[in-house]
């Protein structure tokens, strides 16, 4: 419906008149996962960093028991 009238009334004024912020006309979506890669390390409450592998471990350990 824009592209019906955006070269008679002008793409702003449009926008404006369905409420539609600009920048929402204008997105484009990325390519590929959304949000941060997963971290390979913990830090610790004491500072200490520690492999990932090594506290999927101790949680399963403590599971077990």
């Amino acid at each position: 419906m824009v592209h019906q009238y955006q070269q008679k009334i002008g793409l702003k004024n449009l926008c404006q008149w369905v409420q539609l912020p600009l920048s929402s006309y204008h997105y484009k979506p990325l390519e590929g996962k959304p949000g941060a890669k997963p971290s390979l390390y913990t830090r610790m409450l004491d500072g200490k960093v520690v492999v990932n592998e090594e506290v999927i471990g101790s949680i399963k350990k403590l599971l077990s028991e």
